[in-house]
């Protein structure tokens, strides 16, 4: 409850007020974000069960997890190069688009590199957007940008070392790729911790590690076959579906799109007012019952206590 209206609270007088003001300039007659909300007739979400705890949700929320993945495409000569010459495995390291590299510090960026100067039987390929990095191992390709969803495609992709953006862990999923995870923000920690215990990922703390800490990890998830096991599972269930998800998603666009009037799909709490939703009303009045009898239970005692007393005086002054 009290976390619901924490997000309640917030997404009414602080996030959407900025995203309102945001879009005025450029959508000068949009109404209030609250009514659009209000209007929502289908949502879309990236969700699995596979990937997630499981949720009830209603049945104008869809799960369409992995609706961003495509059909893997040939990679480039330089990277067909690079995987098909990485006979014992090839790591993938990025900490996604929001974190620029150099936000890492130079402390940390040695320590990774030592890691995989102390591993030079893997090739690892980072995503490492800026250049002049200095010393870099002989088994370390650096490259501004990369085809993540190809090359965790490809069958030497051995580990997947990531901040577990959403959009990352259900790549990893799909592809069967264990991942070690070092979230660095937000939902990150949360997608980190469901692949933990899927059994599919590890996770390190990326403001204060040591070299020996990940080299440790890295060569646990490659040479215990648990990980991959598991992997191979979670992607084999996350792949078992009748409809690829973006399909899903446009069938049910277009299924709105031809029957706008499908209230029945949404909550009939939908329109209740909070306190009558979430039973604050009854919740008071019990509350009020309750602190009634209390104070009867409180009056009674009292007036018991006061005649117990009374009656041992009146005693007391006989016997005297």
């Amino acid at each position: 409850m009290k976390k619901w209206l924490l997000i309640l609270l917030t997404l009414k007088y602080y996030s959407l007020p900025i995203v309102q003001s945001m879009l005025k300039d450029d959508f000068p007659n949009l109404p209030p974000l609250s009514e659009i909300e209000e209007k929502t007739k289908l949502v879309l979400v990236n969700y699995s069960p596979v990937i997630h705890d499981p949720e009830p949700i209603l049945p104008n929320v869809i799960p369409v997890a992995g609706m961003h993945i495509k059909t893997p495409k040939p990679l480039t000569e330089e990277f067909e190069k690079i995987l098909n010459s990485s006979e014992n495995g090839l790591i993938l390291f990025s900490v996604g688009t929001n974190v620029e590299t150099r936000m890492l510090g130079e402390d940390r960026i040695w320590k990774f590199l030592e890691v995989f100067r102390q591993l030079p039987q893997y090739n690892f390929l980072w995503k490492f957007d800026e250049d002049g990095i200095a010393d870099v191992p002989k088994n370390v390709i650096i490259k501004k940008w990369l085809p993540q969803n190809d090359i965790l495609a490809h069958p030497n992709t051995k580990l997947f070392i990531s901040h577990c953006g959403l959009l990352s862990s259900v790549e990893a999923t799909y592809y069967g790729v264990p991942v070690l995870s070092t979230p660095i923000f937000w939902d990150q920690f949360v997608n980190a911790h469901h692949l933990v215990k899927a059994g599919l990922a590890e996770q390190f703390n990326i403001v204060d590690f040591t070299t020996e800490e990940v080299k440790d990890l890295i060569l646990k998830m490659t040479t215990n076959p648990k990980y991959s096991i598991t992997a191979e599972k979670r992607s084999r269930l996350l792949r078992d579906q009748p409809q690829p998800p973006l399909e899903k998603a446009l069938w049910w666009i277009d299924f709105i799109l031809r029957n706008p009037d499908v209230d029945f799909l949404q909550s009939k709490s939908k329109g209740m007012d909070v306190l009558i939703l979430h039973s604050v009303d009854v919740i008071a009045f019990l509350l009020v019952i309750l602190l009634i009898l209390v104070i009867i239970f409180l009056k009674l005692s009292f007036c018991i206590v006061r005649k117990t007393i009374s009656k041992n005086s009146s005693k007391k002054e006989k016997i005297n």
